[in-house]
């Protein structure tokens, strides 16, 4: 039999707001300004309102925080860079997002589309994506943690490495983040909070 190894908790270098919907900003602007940002993906395609996202997170890196791209912002690079491949991300809800640029998504080939939304977007990305297919099966042998979105879960954790906060906001109304405090004593690092 082998014993299971405890995993140390993470500490960053700083306070880290780990963020699994972009709705969560307005309360982390009032009771822990000072922590940095990490958006886990899913800001687009969400609702009309996918210009207006990208612009707050656009203003929330300027201030240093970071955004990770998740299958949606996925499926949007891909349609940018190939825009015949990326026809089912205009099926699932592109046209909506492109809507929300003020660019009408009806009687354009995808190429088209493409091409005029790429003026207001810009060009620069920068996308760090990765996965294992045991990933939530088993401990990571290098012993560091992945906050991670993308794969829902009925309630938010963080246990074996993973720290799981997608919880379907878009879908629930209830908003989800962990944030990691290395200043505080290590019974207190880390406090995952889901709003009602």
């Amino acid at each position: 039999m082998t014993a299971r190894r405890r995993l140390a908790p993470p500490v960053p270098d700083e306070p880290v707001c780990l963020v699994g919907d972009r709705r969560f900003l307005a309360l982390r602007q009032v009771h822990f300004p000072q922590a940095r940002v990490i958006f886990l993906g899913d800001m687009i395609d969400r609702g009309p309102d996918s210009a207006t996202v990208l612009a707050l997170v656009r203003e929330e890196i300027a201030r240093g925080a970071l955004a990770l791209a998740g299958n949606h912002e996925a499926m949007f690079i891909d349609f940018l860079n190939q825009a015949e491949p990326g026809r089912s991300w205009l099926k699932h809800s592109g046209f909506e997002m492109i809507a929300s640029y003020g660019i009408d998504p009806t009687g354009g080939d995808p190429a088209d589309l493409r091409d005029r939304l790429r003026a207001p977007m810009g060009t620069e990305a920068v996308v760090l994506q990765w996965g294992h297919r045991d990933f939530g099966r088993l401990l990571r042998p290098d012993g560091l943690w992945v906050a991670h979105g993308q794969n829902v879960v009925d309630k938010a954790f963080a246990q074996a490495g993973r720290i799981a906060l997608d919880i379907c906001a878009y879908a629930t109304g209830r908003l989800c983040f962990a944030l990691i405090d290395p200043a505080v004593p290590e019974t207190e690092q880390m406090m995952i909070a889901v709003t009602p």
